[in-house]
């Protein structure tokens, strides 16, 4: 009776877990890529440019056109049928395809990360100039929205929120590349069935999402979309009738007594506050005299 080799029937045993493995994170990568950079950023791309209200600068469309680029380019073999679900091989991972569209894909994926350089190249020292700024008015910005931040819809959240989520997803970017060298220094970026490498593909496909989801949540851009929280709505309704009764009460939707009703809320808000900044000054002199 013939003997059976252990390390062949092992192998037979993982082959197909592997395969599926493989073939599930390869349909992930390629839904992340098709979701974030050809639905979502085309979509955000064109309010940019179409709507009026939503000009941006050109290293924002540019930033935006470089994402879409590159996710295509991640996709090419997808739109040209050559996704086919791959059987397991023991050959060489690192031999060179002779598939000409392969190679032409390659070829792009890497000269997109060139160009989505550029789209930073010459606004760096111009967003360090403006960052040191920033952080000089961060107080003066914060006392005034504490004071009129509910009436006029200047609250600092939002950004500070949006800046979080991508420095929290840039973060992990950044730990995932030494974490993933540590655990397999040999073939940490071979993409491999059982690497490490395809999950972190698997979070680097995140970043068109992640840029959609960044440059979408503005204010702006979310109100045109008329999708926007109660709260939202409420200070944006209130900006709009004072605008209102700036311009002598006339706006097709707003009576000229829900202007009045409005401008005595405010003001009644207004005194509220002027009348506890006032108090607050008088009880710390009295304190220091």
């Amino acid at each position: 009776m013939d003997s059976v080799d252990p390390e062949a029937q092992q192998l037979g045993s993982v082959a197909p877990n592997a395969e599926g493995a493989f073939i599930r994170s390869q349909w992930i990568f390629t839904g992340l890529q098709v979701l974030g950079g050809q639905i979502a950023l085309p979509v955000l791309l064109a309010t940019f440019i179409c709507v009026k209200g939503l000009q941006r600068n050109f290293v924002i469309k540019s930033f935006c056109l470089t994402w879409i680029i590159s996710s295509i380019s991640y996709c090419l073999e997808l739109y040209a049928f050559h996704f086919v679900l791959p059987k397991f091989r023991n050959d060489n991972i690192l031999e060179p395809s002779t598939d000409v569209l392969c190679l032409h894909q390659a070829a792009l994926i890497n000269g997109c990360l060139t160009i989505t350089l550029i789209a930073y190249l010459f606004s760096s020292v111009t967003y360090f100039i403006v960052f040191l700024l920033e952080v000089s008015i961060l107080f003066k910005l914060k006392q005034r929205a504490r004071d009129f931040g509910k009436e006029y819809g200047a609250s600092l959240s939002h950004t500070f929120v949006r800046m979080g989520i991508f420095s929290i997803y840039r973060t992990i970017i950044i730990l995932a590349v030494p974490l993933q060298i540590l655990s397999m220094p040999g073939t940490a970026f071979l993409g491999e069935n059982n690497s490490p490498g395809t999950w972190f593909d698997i979070l680097d496909a995140t970043g068109p999402l992640m840029a959609f989801l960044i440059l979408a949540s503005r204010l702006d851009v979310r109100a045109k979309w008329n999708v926007l929280l109660p709260s939202e709505r409420a200070a944006l309704k209130r900006k709009v009738v004072i605008e209102a009764l700036e311009n002598g009460g006339e706006h097709p939707n707003i009576s000229r007594l829900t202007v009045q009703f409005s401008l005595m809320s405010n003001l009644a808000s207004y005194n509220a506050s002027a009348r506890k900044a006032r108090a607050a000054q008088h009880c710390s002199t009295a304190i220091i005299a």
